[in-house]
């Protein structure tokens, strides 16, 4: 990844990958930089799954926040308990016997401590995985085997920067910034210290009433960074919007998607986007259909591939708020208020 450190975000180019157009009445855009309006009919192949209760491995877990699969591991982050993480390990799935291996990661503010769990991601290069507290700034990477063998093995990264998203590499950092606004996506080499600048902050067509006052505000904080290999996904919490960035192609792919920007009175309420995830092959999009809830569940998963193309809709039996997909086989999924429960961990079996 780092040759792309030469580039200059101006050297993008925003390429209509998809086979749509905006000839259609219906695919009015939303954000001058949309290259394509996606429709939820786009969608033909629709294939649905029925969950099964896993809340047995939650015995230990407070307040579930996000999932990560790292080989043979589920690991699950904690928002409220004594621990940031809970491991179980998922090899044997296939007949339900998953085992819990226990709690990792005390909380706390000092080194090698964090107090919000909020996203976990793997590092590119290495088999480990990363847990990223923006109100702390910092990033714990963890060698899973070392964790599990004597606690040990966790580096303490701290970030510059403040922002919703954040990404490392062996050679780079790829980050979100909450203050600014010259760029969406930054990239920064570890060897040569030089920061590289890709995109800009969706604008709104349909008038200036939005500048300022509300866009930039939530552009730039509730955005979700993802990231497999050079192809890169930002999608956004309170607005229908979504970009692929293929670092090796040098291209960016901007993407309306099934709704309207919504009236600026509902312009902070209404959930979009809420989980995704890219894997070799495809994109998943956790789409909310604008529910305005506390806390927001769908049923709908949307798939397209690297360009941006619609592949599938996965409809599930359960709404949930996170998911991990596992080789194209299992869906984890955590849910609220399910049978009784506060929290559920649900896995649904892929058809092959």
């Amino acid at each position: 990844m780092g040759h792309s450190f030469k580039l200059n975000y101006r050297g993008y180019i925003s390429l209509l990958v998809v086979f749509l157009s905006f000839c259609d009445s219906k695919r009015e855009r939303n954000f001058s930089e949309s290259t394509a309006v996606i429709l939820k009919e786009d969608f033909s192949l629709v294939e649905s799954y029925v969950g099964k209760s896993q809340i047995h491995l939650l015995d230990s877990v407070y307040n579930p926040k996000s999932l990560l699969v790292v080989d043979n591991l589920l690991i699950v982050s904690d928002k409220s308990g004594e621990y940031l993480t809970h491991i179980f390990d998922i090899e044997r799935r296939e007949v339900d016997q998953e085992k819990y291996l226990g709690r990792f990661l005390k909380k706390g503010s000092g080194p090698e401590e964090a107090i919000l769990p909020y996203r976990l991601f793997t590092p590119k290069g290495q088999n480990d995985f990363a847990v990223f507290d923006p109100d702390l700034r910092k990033v714990l990477i963890v060698d899973v085997d070392s964790l599990l063998l004597d606690g040990s093995g966790v580096l303490d990264k701290g970030l510059n920067f403040q922002g919703s998203g954040v990404f490392i590499s062996d050679s780079t950092i790829l980050h979100l910034d909450a203050f600014d606004t010259t760029a969406r996506l930054f990239i920064k080499d570890h060897s040569s210290n030089t920061i590289a600048k890709f995109g800009s902050l969706p604008r709104i067509i349909k008038g200036s009433d939005y500048i300022n006052s509300l866009e930039l505000e939530y552009y730039k904080n509730l955005a979700r960074l993802e990231v497999n290999e050079d192809v890169v996904l930002i999608t956004y919490v309170n607005i229908p919007f979504m970009e692929i960035f293929n670092l090796k192609e040098n291209t960016r792919i901007s993407l309306d998607i099934f709704s309207a920007v919504p009236a600026k009175e509902n312009f902070n309420r209404n959930m979009y986007i809420g989980a995704s995830q890219i894997t070799d092959k495809y994109i998943y999009v956790l789409y909310m259909n604008e529910d305005q809830s506390a806390f927001p569940t769908s049923r709908d998963i949307y798939v397209f591939d690297h360009l941006g193309n619609p592949v599938k809709k996965i409809r599930l039996d359960i709404a949930v708020f996170e998911f991990q997909i596992i080789d194209g086989t299992y869906i984890y999924g955590l849910t609220l208020n399910h049978k009784g429960n506060d929290y559920d961990l649900l896995k649904f079996q892929i058809s092959t």
